[in-house]
């Protein structure tokens, strides 16, 4: 790669990117990522098979918005064990856990009050993250097949 000449374009980008990467805001998303969608995994794979059952299906459905929703309902104490496999990460790329330096007016990102780093990101990147996911999952209780099996109690 040494004798590779990059024009300014893609040096600025590249640059942008290795920053990007090594920010703690990202880090958190990451983890929040990765434990918010882990229980999606089972059904999506299933779903996209041809001899899933539709009862199975619906079923499924609801495990994971009951899943989803008790992460959010149990954001305290989630984001405790979410915040130890953030922090590991951190130190290994050397990334330092503080609070953005807050300002009285914010336009481009979150402003949360904070007593800790821990709380500043629970509230400014998990916790909007989950009612986000939440909101989304629970669309799927508008599909036809879902309020069939509610309408004729196919539970």
């Amino acid at each position: 790669m040494e004798g590779w000449q990059w024009d300014g374009k893609t040096k600025l980008d590249a640059q942008g990117l290795h920053s990007s990467i090594q920010s703690l805001e990202t880090i958190v998303s990451i983890v929040a990522l990765k434990n918010v969608l882990a229980p999606l995994r089972g059904i999506t794979v299933k779903l996209q098979k041809r001899d899933i059952n539709i009862h199975s299906a619906y079923k499924q459905i609801s495990s994971v918005i009951a899943v989803v929703a008790s992460i959010r309902e149990d954001t305290d104490n989630v984001f405790k064990d979410w915040y130890s496999e953030i922090s590991s990460l951190a130190e290994k790329v050397d990334i330092t856990l503080q609070i953005p330096r807050l300002a009285g007016q914010q336009k481009h990102r979150s402003n949360q009050p904070a007593n800790s780093t821990e709380e500043y990101y629970k509230c400014a990147i998990v916790i909007p993250f989950v009612d986000y996911m939440l909101s989304e999952i629970n669309l799927l209780e508008n599909t036809h097949v879902y309020i069939l099996f509610k309408v004729f109690r196919l539970e």
